[in-house]
């Protein structure tokens, strides 16, 4: 089953109230820091009523391996979708700065499997309600930017503030030297493209980048009926707003430079409004 075959078939449910899975996950940094705590379920059914597949918008760095684990897995991801019991889809939207660092008990098999439980119960204890219309269009927006990182002044004085913490922590190291070859290029041109799939009263944005959750606070806050969805179209790295951009170490290596990434979230947010 792919997105287009789901998008022919019959629209019939949404799940509202949204499902909150707050309790298994939190802001990667600090659970004190704001994230979005919900789940959100979209189900298409063919004409007779049978489930054809759930659509799941999970908001959440979906690993609970540590990355020394070389064992092939799907993790979380395959987890929810087993543990779920029927045919699903997990769209992953604004998770780049939210994970179960601070949730899960250890970082093992076993546990991937008793969250996974969990989160997929919890899934199940929303309420079914009728989404509106069915007519289907897509709207193409791209966001073309050139810039030179070279010259770039927040990422040369990063660079700097890097050097010195290496001397403290050799953890460091890999990020300093992606950042430095970063600022050998001279000239760099982003170039995003971000998708609008309008099914009825629902919209689905896919966008080529990992999102934060500031970024996606904007979108969901101008409509309630949205999926938001990262990964998708290709990937040019971390969308992280322009607050929050220094305190996230991965927008030091990201396509999309400082403040960028509030510019297209703000066009997309203006698009939304638009939407009939």
């Amino acid at each position: 089953m792919n997105l287009a075959h789901a998008i022919a078939c019959k629209l019939v449910h949404e799940l509202v109230p949204k499902v909150d899975t707050h309790e298994f996950y939190s802001n990667r940094d600090s659970q004190k820091l704001p994230y979005n705590p919900w789940s959100y379920i979209v189900r298409f059914c063919d004409d007779s009523g049978k489930v054809i597949v759930d659509i799941l918008n999970f908001l959440c760095h979906p690993t609970v391996l540590h990355a020394e684990n070389i064992a092939v897995s799907t993790d979380l991801i395959g987890g929810i979708r087993k543990a779920y019991n029927q045919p699903l889809m997990i769209l992953l939207g604004e998770c780049g700065d939210v994970s179960t660092r601070f949730t899960r008990k250890e970082s093992s098999f076993a546990e991937v499997a008793r969250l996974s439980q969990k989160i997929s119960e919890q899934l199940k204890n929303g309420t079914w309600q009728a989404l509106s219309g069915d007519e289907l269009s897509v709207q193409t927006l791209v966001f073309d930017n050139t810039y030179h990182p070279s010259e770039d002044q927040f990422l040369l004085k990063s660079q700097q503030k890097l050097q010195l913490l290496v001397q403290q922590d050799k953890n460091c190291q890999p990020l300093l030297e992606r950042l430095t070859n970063r600022l050998k290029q001279s000239t760099q041109t982003m170039h995003l493209q971000a998708t609008i799939v309008k099914l009825g009263e629902l919209a689905m944005i896919f966008l080529p980048c990992e999102i934060v959750y500031a970024l996606g606070k904007e979108l969901r806050e101008v409509k309630d009926k949205v999926l938001v969805v990262g990964y998708t179209n290709g990937f040019l790295g971390y969308a992280v707003n322009q607050d929050a951009y220094e305190q996230i170490a991965e927008s030091l290596i990201s396509e999309i430079p400082y403040g960028q990434a509030d510019k297209i979230f703000h066009a997309l947010a203006q698009t939304l409004l638009k939407l009939k």
